[in-house]
């Protein structure tokens, strides 16, 4: 269904960032000046966030609907991924990355939420599978665009373009995810 597919290229989107970083992360950080101690905790600083806001990301899912959480994430994060192109400092990147994990955790719950409310609880896992495969895959895909991104045209490329990609991506997945009941009133997922 529609719905079903917007969900997924939801998820879809938050990994797009996931897999270019994986790509250049540790060369960005080096570009900017971090040492390898910083760079490595600045992948332990972005796991932080997860963690800390899992329960809560879960409730407001439950509470307002995947989609709403979803959207939350995305105001968080889309910014954050634009300004990664023009910060010159490895410090604020790693401060940027803790914020922008409480972005990526409030999305992927949101778009797993969603998922588990738009399909019959019989086929939940095959749906959560799908989800994950594909998010997988456009992560892997992003991993692979990510060095020739950065080679060709610095920071402000790849995460510019990084952005542009997650913000075309998520408005189509958007669109289709907000599938309307009888009635007019927006599907609860």
């Amino acid at each position: 269904s529609p719905r079903i597919v917007g969900i997924v290229l939801l998820y879809a989107a938050v990994m797009v960032p996931t897999g270019a970083y994986d790509g250049v992360w540790p060369r960005f950080m080096a570009d900017i000046g971090a040492g390898p101690v910083l760079t490595a905790a600045s992948y332990a600083l972005f796991a932080v966030p997860y963690v800390l806001v899992a329960g809560w990301a879960g409730r407001l899912a439950d509470r307002r609907g995947g989609v709403s959480a979803y959207w939350r994430g995305m105001l968080i994060l889309l910014p954050i991924v634009t300004l990664y192109g023009v910060v010159g400092n490895p410090f604020i990147a790693t401060g940027m990355g803790f914020v922008e994990s409480t972005g990526q955790a409030l999305a992927f719950i949101g778009a797993a939420a969603a998922m588990a409310h738009a399909v019959d609880p019989a086929r939940a896992g095959s749906a959560q599978g799908l989800l994950r495969g594909i998010g997988l895959a456009a992560a892997t895909i992003a991993a692979g665009v990510s060095g020739l991104a950065y080679e060709a045209g610095g920071a402000l490329l790849l995460f510019g373009g990084t952005a542009i990609a997650v913000a075309v991506i998520a408005a189509v997945g958007l669109l289709l995810a907000r599938e309307r009941r009888a009635g007019g009133a927006p599907a609860r997922s």
